[in-house]
C-alpha cells in the first residue's frame, strides 16, 4: 500500500462511527429525560446521586455507563458497565457500551470479547455485529471485519438506510485495507446509492478509483467529497482531501503534458 493511500485511510479511520446502545426506556428512571436530550454531564450527576440512594440497580449502572460514554470518560464508563453486568448479566446494553469504551480506549481485543457476549445471548443483534467489525479492523483482522460487516447487514432493518450507509462505507474501507479497490468501489457505491452525500464514501471511492488509474472519476469524486466535508464542518477531513486533490491534479496534469510531448509512433 503507498504512503499516500496509508494516510488518507487514517484519516477516514478516525471518523469511524461507533452504534451506541441505548437508554433504559423506563421513566421516571432518574437521567433518562437528560440522556434523550443529548445532556450527558446533567444525566450523569443526575445518576450518580441516584446510585447513592440505591446502590443495588443495574439499570442506574448501565445508563450512567451510557453517558459517559458520550462524555469520553472511559474508564469510568468501564467500571459502570461491569457493575451493572455483575449485577444482571444478561443486560445486552451494558455489554455494548463496555465493549465501545474498550473500543474507543484501543483495546480490540477486550471490544471483541463483549460484542461476541452479546451475539453469543443475542445471535442477529447487528449493532454488535458492526461494532465487532470496527474492533476487527482496528486490529488489523480484514477478514473477520467484512464478515461481521456483511452479518451486520443481513439483519439490518430494511427501514435503516443510515445504518446501510455506514456499513457499505465500512465495507469499502476494509476491502481498500485489503487491496481490493474494485470491491471498494462497489461497496462505496452502494453507499452513496443511499445517500449521494455521503462525504466518507465519496472519498474512499475516490481513493479505489485512483489506484484502478481513473484519475478523471477520481477527482471528480474527491471534489464531491471536498464539498461535503465542508458542508459538514470537518475540517481536518476537509484539509487532507484537499491537499490530496492538489496532489492528483497535478500529477493528472503532469501526465497529460508528457503525453502531448511524446513523439508520435
Amino acid at each position: 500500500m503507498t504512503a499516500w493511500l496509508k494516510l488518507s485511510l487514517i484519516l477516514i479511520c478516525g471518523c469511524l462511527i461507533c452504534w451506541a446502545g441505548s437508554v433504559w426506556a423506563q421513566p421516571p428512571i432518574p437521567g433518562f429525560a437528560a440522556i434523550q436530550a443529548g445532556q450527558y454531564s446533567l444525566a450523569n450527576r443526575q445518576l450518580t446521586h441516584a446510585i447513592a440512594q440505591s446502590p443495588a440497580e443495574s439499570v442506574l449502572y448501565s445508563n450512567r455507563c451510557l453517558a459517559r460514554l458520550f462524555l469520553e470518560q472511559y474508564e469510568e464508563a468501564i467500571a459502570d458497565c461491569s457493575e451493572a453486568i455483575a449485577l444482571q448479566p444478561h443486560e445486552t446494553e451494558a455489554w455494548l457500551n463496555r465493549g465501545l469504551a474498550y473500543y474507543r480506549q484501543g483495546q480490540a481485543p477486550a471490544a471483541i470479547a463483549d460484542f461476541s457476549q452479546i451475539l453469543y445471548q443475542t445471535p442477529n443483534d447487528y449493532r454488535a455485529y458492526y461494532n465487532r467489525g470496527l474492533a476487527h479492523l482496528d486490529a488489523a483482522q480484514t477478514e473477520e471485519a467484512i464478515a461481521d460487516f456483511q452479518q451486520a447487514l443481513s439483519h439490518l432493518p430494511a427501514s435503516d438506510a443510515i445504518a446501510a450507509v455506514d456499513l457499505h462505507t465500512d465495507l469499502c474501507m476494509s476491502e481498500m485495507h485489503r487491496a481490493q479497490p474494485i470491491r471498494a468501489v462497489s461497496a462505496c457505491t452502494q453507499a452513496l446509492e443511499l445517500q449521494p452525500s455521503a462525504a466518507r464514501a465519496r472519498y474512499l471511492r475516490a481513493l479505489a478509483q485512483w489506484q484502478l488509474h481513473q484519475p478523471q472519476e477520481a477527482i471528480a469524486d474527491l471534489q464531491q467529497a471536498c464539498n461535503a466535508f465542508e458542508q459538514e464542518g470537518a475540517t481536518t477531513a476537509l484539509a487532507r482531501a484537499k491537499q490530496l486533490l492538489q496532489h492528483w491534479r497535478q500529477q493528472s496534469s503532469l501526465v497529460a503534458t508528457l503525453e502531448d510531448l511524446s513523439p508520435p509512433s
